[in-house]
Parts: C-alpha cells; sequence; structure tokens
C-alpha cells in the first residue's frame, strides 16, 4: 500500500463476508464488496495525458450486501430446520408404533386359529379312537 497514494482501505468497511448455516447451507448474512480497477500504461505519446502514465485508476466499485434472511424466508428457514424435523421423528416414532401392533395383531390372529386347529384336530382324532375302539 506504500505505491498507492490516497488509498487507506479500512477492512470494516471493504472486507467481503459471509455468514452461513452449518445444517442447511442457507446464507444468513453476507456482504460481497469488490472493486475493478483501469490500468493505464505509458501514455507519453499522448499530450496532456503523461501525467496519467502508469497509473492504477479505480473505475467502479460493487457491493452487494444481505443483513439478514428477509421474513418469508425466515419462516420457511424455521419450518425447514426446527419443526419439520420434530414432525419427522413423531411420524416415525407412530409408524413405527403402529407397525408393531400389527405385528401383534397378526401374531395372536395366527396363534388362535393354530390353537383352532389344532383343538380341532385333536378332537377329531379322539372321536375316531373313540369310535374304533
Amino acid at each position: 500500500m506504500e505505491h498507492v497514494n490516497g488509498s487507506q482501505p479500512d477492512p470494516k468497511l471493504h472486507r467481503s463476508h459471509f455468514m452461513i448455516n452449518p445444517v442447511s447451507g442457507l446464507p444468513l448474512e453476507l456482504s460481497v464488496k469488490f472493486q475493478i480497477n483501469m490500468v493505464l500504461d505509458d501514455l507519453s505519446g499522448m499530450k496532456h495525458c503523461e501525467r496519467f502514465s502508469n497509473l492504477v485508476v479505480p473505475a467502479l466499485w460493487f457491493e452487494i450486501t444481505m443483513p439478514g434472511l428477509p421474513k418469508s424466508l425466515l419462516s420457511r428457514f424455521i419450518f425447514y430446520l426446527k419443526i419439520l424435523p420434530f414432525g419427522d421423528q413423531v411420524v416415525k416414532h407412530s409408524l413405527l408404533a403402529f407397525g408393531g401392533i400389527l405385528l401383534l395383531v397378526a401374531i395372536t390372529k395366527v396363534s388362535l386359529t393354530l390353537s383352532s386347529a389344532y383343538s380341532s384336530a385333536y378332537r377329531i382324532s379322539n372321536e375316531l379312537r373313540e369310535s374304533l375302539w
């Protein structure tokens, strides 16, 4: 910076920064700043322009900022990252419990059917044995 005249950059005013949510990757805050310079080479061949030879002239300054999430995105962000995971857990555990109940009902039904079939077979076998003796 010692070769540049008239420039006192302030990091607070000129530094770009990003604040990104680590879970979603959504930018929460951002500030992008950059400058386009025009480099002038040897202008000694042009009349009245010699003093601008070998000079870097700032041409454009861009600053794009988003100090925070817009309200519409903030409500979606809260829904996707706070409410939806909780609802996902509730649905997952409810379906697990429902599956367990269905499994118990099926096992009970099969065991009752088998026990009634076994008792019927036992009764028929006893009747056959008594009729043969």
